[in-house]
């Protein structure tokens, strides 16, 4: 039943946090837009607000990310827990 569960979560991070990842990576992209000066050094024309929307984009995808993996942590120590006791009683 764990096991299951576990494998789930595994599925949901690998398959979701990558997509997360490209599409806030792409938002920032479309929304920075860089000039040079006649020097070839960058210049950065950007709009603030759509930064701070990009940047919270990302924020929250890290989060989820972490969030993901600390799930999958307590399950693996719950799991590894329970066998424990189990070889103890049975031991």
């Amino acid at each position: 039943m764990h096991v299951v569960k576990l494998e789930k979560l595994v599925n949901q991070f690998s398959f979701h946090c990558p997509t997360r990842f490209l599409r806030v990576g792409e938002a920032i992209k479309r929304i920075t837009c860089v000039e040079y000066d006649t020097f070839g050094k960058p210049i950065c024309v950007t709009d603030r607000q759509s930064m701070v929307q990009a940047a919270r984009g990302l924020l929250s995808a890290v989060t989820r990310v972490l969030l993901l993996a600390d799930m999958v942590v307590v399950k693996q120590i719950i799991s590894t827990k329970k066998k424990v006791i189990d070889v103890q009683e049975f031991g």
